[in-house]
C-alpha cells in the first residue's frame, strides 16, 4: 500500500452517493491514490463506471489488482474521455493555486455536471499537526514518516482558503459541505454543481 501523510480515511459512501445524480454515472476519481471505494460501494445503482487516475503511475498495478474482480473500475492514463462526475479526494492540498484553477477550469470547460472535492484542509499543515497531538497522536506519529520523506518535500503542501477555491462562474454553484472522510473537524468538502 502507498502512504499519504494522513493516510486516506474511510469514505462516507452513503453521503457521497447522496450527491450523485439519480442515473448511472461515469465517475472520474482524479488522484485516486490507493482507491477509497470498496467492492460493496460499487454495487450502487448510481455508478456505471469509475475511471481512476493518479500522477503516481506506480499505483496503476495496485488499483488493477485491488479491483480485478470488479468491472466497474478501470484505470485511465489521461483526462480525455467522457465522465459525468469528478471526485477529487485528498488531493488539492498537494496542488498550488495555479494548478488547482487550471484543473477546475478544465472540468468546467468539459461541462462536468458535478465535481466533488473532499478532504480539504481547514488549517495550514502545522496547525493540523498541533491539533493531532491532542486529538490523534498515533495518526500524527504515523504521518511523520511521510512528512520527513523526500517524496513529501518534493510534493509539498499548499494550504488554500475557501475563498481561493471558489470561482465566480454563472453556470456552476459552489457549496461547502461536511467532509466525506472521517476527519470532520480539520477538513471539509466542496460540492460544485452545474446549474441547469
Amino acid at each position: 500500500m502507498y502512504k499519504n501523510f494522513f493516510y486516506t480515511t474511510e469514505l462516507d459512501f452513503k453521503k457521497f452517493s447522496s450527491y450523485l445524480p439519480n442515473k448511472k454515472s461515469i465517475i472520474l476519481d482524479y488522484g485516486c491514490g490507493n482507491g477509497v471505494f470498496t467492492n460493496r460501494n460499487l454495487k450502487c445503482k448510481k455508478i456505471k463506471l469509475i475511471k481512476m487516475t493518479d500522477k503516481d503511475k506506480k499505483l496503476k498495478n495496485f488499483i488493477k489488482k485491488k479491483y480485478s474482480t470488479n468491472k466497474k473500475v478501470v484505470w485511465i492514463e489521461g483526462l480525455n474521455g467522457k465522465f459525468d462526475v469528478v471526485f477529487i479526494n485528498s488531493v488539492i492540498q498537494y496542488m498550488d493555486l495555479k494548478e488547482y484553477k487550471k484543473l477546475l477550469n478544465f472540468f468546467i470547460k468539459k461541462k462536468i455536471n458535478l465535481i466533488i472535492i473532499s478532504d480539504i484542509p481547514k488549517y495550514p499543515r502545522i496547525l493540523e499537526a498541533f491539533f493531532l497531538i491532542f486529538m490523534n497522536p498515533f495518526k500524527l506519529f504515523k504521518g511523520l514518516n511521510y512528512l520527513l520523506s523526500k517524496n513529501y518535500i518534493k510534493t509539498g503542501f499548499y494550504f488554500k482558503k475557501l475563498n481561493q477555491l471558489v470561482f465566480k462562474k454563472k453556470t456552476y454553484l459552489f457549496k461547502k459541505e461536511i467532509n466525506l472522510n472521517e476527519d470532520k473537524f480539520m477538513r471539509y468538502s466542496l460540492i460544485i454543481k452545474k446549474i441547469k
